[in-house]
Formats: structure tokens, C-alpha cells, sequence
């Protein structure tokens, strides 16, 4: 008795943001495993670029509207009455722009790194960090700038690539189960 018995690989695709899995997929019944992911990841990229244009257009959701105080003080700075969260653009393009200042976008064959270097980022997405643009005991409420968790529709479409591609790599049929 013969057995023809291939090697089956596993591929685990995981995104976190600040620590929360926003995605964890295994992709299972592949005969191979691609060895450059960069094709997909730009695409992905694109994707992410999209989905933080879209939140910054909306101004949210859940986006606390702008106190007087910040008005005023806007223009006092010689700022216009720019949307919530864009007093330079900076960091809205940094999430919104390929090849912005200060935007992370790494791609190598197996990883992708996303993101903003900007340092009050981190002030907006959590709501809960000190700043010393703020007076004591006080901080910027919570904007989310990545929307978290991920929207259906993104978690969606990223894996809808990822099989499409697949499919195209190596002839991915889907899970064997």
C-alpha cells in the first residue's frame, strides 16, 4: 500500500493595533506557502489609507465636537476652523497619504507595519494620556484616529485579498476542513 502524503502548510495572518488583535485568520490546506507578501500587504496599505481618509472625512465616529476654548485658540494661532483633528494636516495625512511625513508603512516580503509617528496620535486614540499642551489633570478626549475594533467591512476586504491572492500563488481552493 502506497500513501502520497504532500506537506500542508498553515498560514496565520494577525494585525494588532496598540496591542489589540484586530485580526487573527489561519488559512489552512495549502500545499505551499507564498514566500513575498509585499503584493498583498500594498494593496492593504491602500486599503488602510482609505479607511482613515474615510474617518477623518466623517470626523469620527464618536468624535467629540471641538470646545470653544480650542476654537478660539485656533485662531488665535492663526489656525482656520479646520475639521476635528486637523489643525496642520499632519497627522491626518500621515494616516491618509502614501509616502506623507511621519506615516509608518513598512512592507517587507512577510510583514507590514502601519501606522503614524506623530507624537499627539497617541493623546487622541486613547483619550487618556497627560499632555503638556493640557493643564494639569486634564487631557484631550478620546478620538479615535484608527478606528478600533476594525469595522466589518475592512476586516472583510483584507481577507478577501489575502484568499484572492492566494488563490493566484498557489491555487488556494479554501479551508480544508
Amino acid at each position: 500500500m502506497a500513501v502520497d502524503v504532500k506537506p500542508v502548510s498553515q498560514i496565520r495572518l494577525q494585525f494588532d493595533i496598540m496591542g489589540e488583535r484586530q485580526i487573527d485568520r489561519i488559512f489552512t490546506g495549502l500545499e505551499e506557502a507564498p514566500k513575498d507578501w509585499s503584493k498583498p500587504f500594498n494593496q492593504m496599505a491602500d486599503d488602510w489609507f482609505d479607511y482613515n481618509r474615510e474617518t477623518f472625512e466623517q470626523q469620527g465616529p464618536g468624535w467629540r465636537e471641538l470646545a470653544a476654548s480650542t476654537i478660539k485658540e485656533r485662531a488665535a494661532k492663526g489656525y482656520g476652523p479646520a475639521p476635528i483633528l486637523v489643525r496642520t494636516g499632519l497627522l491626518k495625512n500621515s494616516l491618509t497619504v502614501r509616502g506623507a511625513p511621519q506615516q509608518v508603512l513598512n512592507i517587507t516580503e512577510n510583514s507590514m507595519q502601519l501606522g503614524t509617528s506623530v507624537p499627539y496620535a497617541m493623546y487622541h486614540q486613547t483619550g487618556n494620556l497627560k499632555s503638556d499642551n493640557y493643564p494639569m489633570g486634564t487631557h484631550p478626549p478620546k478620538r479615535q484616529v484608527v478606528r478600533l475594533p476594525f469595522d466589518m467591512k475592512l476586516r472583510d476586504t483584507w481577507t478577501n485579498r489575502v484568499v484572492h491572492w492566494l488563490r493566484e500563488q498557489v491555487g488556494y481552493m479554501g479551508d480544508r476542513r
